[in-house]
């Protein structure tokens, strides 16, 4: 599942964000807000005072969107106290929503024939007999999840065919363009990077 998230994260421009930051000044409240959306819980770290806080010290809620301080571990937090927040983000798509976008695109796979049948088990893409798919099947798989996601905001160019920014092909004359041209070639599709 991991390659087919960054192929599609590249395809639709989600690159990871190193740069969140949130600064505070304790006043009475242990919560303190993480102002990006799609956060990568891994890669955050609090400061107190420029002094790195232990994870046991805090905690995050994603559905909030806040770290909070826990002040029964033993942190104590005094008025003026200074809270570094720094994290990785994504600015468009969680993980769990692009994997809702990929289980979508598994009906143009039965749409178009496509000789498997995909899901999602255990975080995994498998096909019928838990097969997992092969590297071209995986590419196919992200490029019909990004069509699926960005129909007007691919910029994609293969020696096959290319989409553009706003695009007038509906999603269904996209992603029959796709199938036709994999039926074709039965190969791994390339990406010619444009931006030289």
């Amino acid at each position: 599942m991991d390659l087919i998230l960054r192929i599609i994260r590249s395809l639709v421009d989600d690159q990871l964000q190193k740069d969140g930051f949130n600064a505070y000044i304790f006043t009475a409240e242990t919560d303190f807000d993480i102002t990006e959306p799609f956060v990568l819980e891994s890669s955050i770290t609090v400061e107190k005072n420029g002094i790195l806080l232990d994870a046991i010290h805090w905690s995050y809620d994603s559905n909030l969107g806040k770290v909070i301080i826990d002040v029964l571990s033993g942190e104590t937090l005094l008025p003026d106290d200074e809270i570094e927040i720094r994290y990785h983000y994504f600015k468009k798509y969680s993980d769990e929503g692009i994997e809702g976008y990929i289980e979508a695109s598994f009906t143009y796979f039965v749409q178009y024939k496509y000789p498997k049948t995909f899901e999602i088990c255990n975080g995994e893409i498998v096909a019928t007999n838990n097969i997992e798919p092969t590297l071209e099947e995986k590419y196919l798989i992200a490029l019909v999840t990004s069509i699926v996601i960005e129909p007007n905001g691919l910029n994609i160019s293969t020696p096959d065919f290319s989409f553009r920014p706003n695009d007038k092909r509906t999603i269904d004359e996209k992603i029959s363009t796709v199938f036709k041209t994999a039926n074709r070639a039965k190969g791994l599709i390339d990406f010619l990077d444009t931006d030289c």
